[in-house]
């Protein structure tokens, strides 16, 4: 067991020297108890596509992803994001230019929906991602049934969704198009308390922070020192 914790704590390090994704080698620790225990407990999940058996999720150490097909941990990595999630947005295309003229003819009832699709193609076709997201928060608003029913259709929904736990939830949810995301916050009776559209090549909640990274280097230095001197994890 202890194999695999030195694996992990490698990793981390090649991690933190500059490459982007470590992937873990496991082969023979499947069924262990010590990988039974780091993979509880995380805070984040990803199910991609309905019916495609495909699960990613963050264990209790930051940093640290198990991805699974069909039931089957098929493996483990360390980084700020699992590569599963990049190469899927990575294929997305990108969303076509609206023309402001023909979004608004489209159906009576409309009000800011055509002016809010047509700087959201713009923001996801040209923002640097680089500095910071857009939020476009839809509670906040003056938006009609139309517009509603416009922004749904025309923005459609993706086959990822991303649950993260907390105090209360968040739902993130991928449109077809690269860099653009729903996003629902829910507090601690389920209550939805915040509706947006993020325009970001991946939304920061998802992403492992700098200092969780290192948080969760300092966890697996901490249970090998606990291993090594026999004290029950």
């Amino acid at each position: 067991m202890r194999d695999l914790l030195e694996k992990i704590y490698l990793s981390f390090l090649e991690e933190r020297d500059g490459k982007r994704v470590v992937q873990v080698p496991f082969c023979g620790n499947r069924g262990s108890e010590l990988l039974s225990y780091l993979l509880e407990g995380g805070e984040v999940e990803m199910h991609f596509g309905r019916n495609s058996g495909r699960v990613v999720f963050e264990s209790k150490i930051p940093g640290l992803w198990a991805t699974w097909q069909s039931g089957e941990l098929k493996c483990l990595e360390v980084g700020e994001l699992p590569t599963l999630l990049l190469e899927v947005q990575g294929d997305l295309p990108l969303i076509p230019s609206f023309n402001l003229g023909e979004l608004s003819t489209i159906r009576p009832g409309l009000m800011n929906g055509p002016y809010i699709l047509v700087e959201i193609s713009r923001i996801a076709r040209e923002h640097d991602f680089t500095t910071h997201p857009r939020v476009i928060p839809l509670n906040f608003l003056p938006l009609s049934l139309a517009d509603q029913k416009l922004l749904d259709e025309k923005l459609g929904h993706g086959e990822l969704t991303i649950c993260i736990k907390g105090y209360g939830q968040c739902w993130i949810k991928n449109t077809p198009y690269r860099n653009i995301w729903w996003v629902e916050h829910l507090n601690v009776e389920g209550k939805s308390i915040f509706k947006s559209i993020e325009i970001t090549s991946i939304p920061s909640l998802i992403r492992t922070a700098r200092e969780d990274m290192e948080r969760g280097l300092s966890k697996i230095e901490k249970l090998m020192e606990k291993m090594d001197h026999e004290i029950p994890i």
